[in-house]
């Protein structure tokens, strides 16, 4: 009784998470068999058990021709090795509709070879959509920006006490001897050509637009590669 209470209640977990809790084993023969899936299996992945359990490449049928070696080539290697089996892959679903999925699953072997994957499959359709205009966006912004003359920047401190930091940074930086990658990556390195005088004067300016909030304007000179 209480073990029968046990799994109902480890159904009702499984079954009430918002993704796909599943146990897929493959044996010696390479054929793969769904030994458990939560109740989402098909409104997640778009197939039903019995699919999984046809054998030969069923379990991979629904995977998109691209990505479908990168999935194989990963359960393979977590296969030999027994390292987690990560994957983020698109499938079509019944109605023709394409999603992101992202799966995570523990592989065990048993002493007769067969392995079995322990996991967690998920719907990452919106977060890859989020990502994608993400970029189409900064993607937009970067060429509005890289005409401009000079170059456009955000300058970011998150904390009192922490350093600053560029969020942003056009192509124009290049005129203080730096690409946008490097300046990102230090932004100290953009005090490093201006006029030692002058480079103290920025440093203040933005102190104090730090401190009040206010607007600040300060020109200066630049030590070129030339010298001059």
């Amino acid at each position: 009784q209480h073990g029968e209470q046990t799994e109902q209640r480890l159904r009702e977990i499984a079954d009430n998470v918002p993704g796909v809790v599943f146990q897929v084993q493959r044996d010696l023969a390479g054929s793969y068999r769904l030994n458990f899936s939560s109740a989402s299996l098909y409104s997640v992945r778009g197939v039903r058990p019995e699919d999984f359990n046809r054998g030969g490449d069923a379990f991979f049928d629904s995977i998109l021709d691209e990505d479908r070696t990168l999935v194989q080539e990963a359960m393979e290697k977590s296969a030999q090795s027994l390292e987690p089996f990560e994957a983020e892959y698109r499938i079509r679903m019944p109605d023709g509709t394409v999603e992101w999925m992202t799966v995570t699953a523990v592989a065990n072997r048993s002493r007769d070879g067969t392995v079995t994957w322990n996991g967690y499959v998920s719907n990452l359709s919106r977060l890859k959509k989020a990502e994608l205009d993400l970029q189409a966006a900064q993607k937009f912004l970067r060429d509005l920006t890289d005409g401009v003359p000079g170059f456009i920047y955000q300058l970011r401190r998150d904390a009192p006490g922490s350093i600053n930091r560029l969020s942003f940074v056009s192509a124009g930086v290049s005129s203080h001897g730096l690409s946008a990658v490097e300046a990102l990556q230090d932004a100290s390195r953009l005090y490093l050509p201006i006029e030692p005088d002058d480079a103290a004067k920025l440093v203040s300016a933005i102190e104090r637009s730090y401190a009040n909030l206010s607007p600040f304007r300060v020109d200066y000179r630049l030590r070129l590669p030339t010298g001059l």
